[in-house]
């Protein structure tokens, strides 16, 4: 009789056998860490309601006799609200950034992140350029006319740091990016530049929200020599090419100082960096308080109020070209603080400070300044006059006479007019400028700043900020705790 014998397990089928239950138990572990990790995550926690391409409405051409309110909706003073030319005005609650038709008020997009709440929208379009607005893309984000689209910020950590744009027709999500956007803090614009200034720390990005400079007190410094201590911003700008920072620093004294940078120094240099300072002029105004109402590559426009309020404008190495008296008592420009709102409206900047519009204009001014000789030398002028302008020398040598100078043209800046009894900046309507005042809105010429008619505009409340948005044949008003869309009545 043969016995039977049962085959008695290896070690080797034992490891086997718990190695598959390991891997079972990692692959449970996987899936369940995934999944929380999904249900906890930006990207489920993102919603977008987008709506078709359309046309961008025609604006209107005349201003028209008497206004009404075709429809209003309540908005967060902290957060702000927008209203792009491309057809949108743009609100935003604790989570959702909404998108309304600005003649009719009725919801095209949403935008909402449930998980974060929104701290600050705004915009930067502007009239002008050749745009496709149904598709609207990284060249036209990028183009000289503005950057275009609506900034959505979110908060995080204690900051206002991720960061979207969204296209002002769809709702669509254009790019997106995150900042180290210290709170208290301000988006400002400046084409083609999108900008975040806190008291010490200043981000740029291209429209496509690549950063181009960081300066301040950065977060996460390259090297020592890169950060800028010490200097607290009181004002900011960005132009085409430069940015200017009002800036009270700690060692150099009580007066405001106005410091001039590359916005983007790649342009200037391939070897750049933009945690770098490159600081192309450091003024010191003279005047413990400034503003800087105007900016081009290669100018800025200044208000200061000692020793009596003026305008200022100073050349990018720093010198005075012109001052300019205005009529806005010192007290009223130094109540009002905070970042000086801007606007730029076919090639005119206006500021508002102080309850007064700034109207500063942009003109072109011939600089002589000296050249590189043939040896590789730059000769030095003699003497200098206005605008920082060389006189023109011809040198001479045992030689062939070399040109010592040459004539170049400069991107400079004039006072146009000032306009008090304004509460907030303004549109243009075809040939007119509409100026916000506390009765409702003054119709001037944006030349001379001659006030031609009023229109009345009833406000409950009485807000003291207001702007005015031209958005297809609707004039927007941006009150602070709502938005109204006023048409024309009959």
């Amino acid at each position: 009789m043969t016995e039977s014998v049962r085959a008695r397990p290896t070690p080797y089928r034992s490891r086997r056998r718990r190695d598959r239950i390991v891997a079972a138990v990692i692959a449970v572990v996987a899936v369940a860490v995934a999944a929380v990790l999904y249900l906890t995550s930006d990207i489920r926690a993102t919603e977008a309601v987008t709506a078709d391409g359309s046309e961008p409405p025609t604006p209107m051409s005349t201003v028209p006799a008497r206004l009404t309110a075709a429809w209003q909706q309540a908005a967060d003073p902290e957060v702000g609200a927008a209203a792009s030319p491309f057809g949108t005005v743009v609100t935003a609650d604790q989570h959702t950034v909404t998108g309304r038709s600005a003649e009719t008020g009725a919801v095209a997009w949403t935008y909402t992140r449930s998980n974060r709440d929104v701290c600050r929208i705004g915009t930067g379009d502007v009239l002008g350029g050749d745009v496709d607005a149904a598709d609207i893309s990284a060249a036209d984000i990028d183009s000289e006319d503005g950057v275009r689209g609506i900034m959505t910020m979110y908060a995080r950590d204690g900051m206002c740091q991720e960061m979207a744009t969204l296209n002002p027709i769809t709702g669509a999500l254009l790019f997106t990016r995150t900042a180290p956007n210290r709170l208290p803090g301000t988006l400002i614009f400046g084409h083609p530049y999108a900008a975040w200034v806190s008291s010490d720390l200043m981000e740029i990005w291209r429209g496509s929200l690549v950063r181009t400079f960081q300066y301040g007190d950065q977060p996460a410094p390259t090297s020592a020599n890169t950060r800028h201590l010490g200097c607290v911003f009181s004002d900011a700008a960005v132009g085409q090419d430069q940015f200017g920072t009002v800036e009270h620093c700690t060692d150099k004294g009580a007066n405001a100082r106005i410091v001039l940078n590359w916005t983007d120094p790649n342009h200037q240099n391939k070897d750049w960096d933009s945690y770098k300072t490159q600081v192309r002029a450091d003024i010191d105004t003279g005047s413990p308080v400034a503003r800087i109402v105007g900016i081009t590559k290669d100018r800025v426009a200044v208000l200061v109020t000692e020793p009596t309020p003026a305008v200022l404008i100073y050349d990018a190495d720093g010198k005075l070209a012109t001052r300019t008296p205005v009529s806005i008592p010192a007290a009223a420009i130094v109540a009002d603080t905070g970042i000086t709102p801007r606007v730029t409206l076919d090639g005119v900047q206006y500021s508002f400070v102080g309850g007064n519009v700034i109207s500063v204009g942009r003109e072109t001014v011939q600089v002589t300044v000296p050249v590189t000789s043939s040896s590789g030398a730059t000769t030095t002028p003699t003497s200098e006059a206005g605008f920082s302008n060389f006189l023109g020398t011809t040198g001479s040598s045992s030689g062939a006479a070399e040109p010592t100078t040459k004539t170049e043209d400069r991107d400079s800046l004039v006072v146009n007019w000032t306009m008090s009894e304004a509460i907030g900046l303004p549109a243009l309507v075809g040939k007119d400028l509409v100026v916000p005042s506390p009765t409702g809105l003054a119709v001037a010429t944006p030349a001379e700043g001659t006030v031609s008619r009023s229109i009345d505009v009833p406000r409950t409340g009485s807000p003291k900020r207001v702007d005015v948005v031209l958005v297809g044949d609707r004039l927007v008003e941006l009150r602070g705790s709502e938005v109204v869309s006023l048409k024309a009545a009959s």
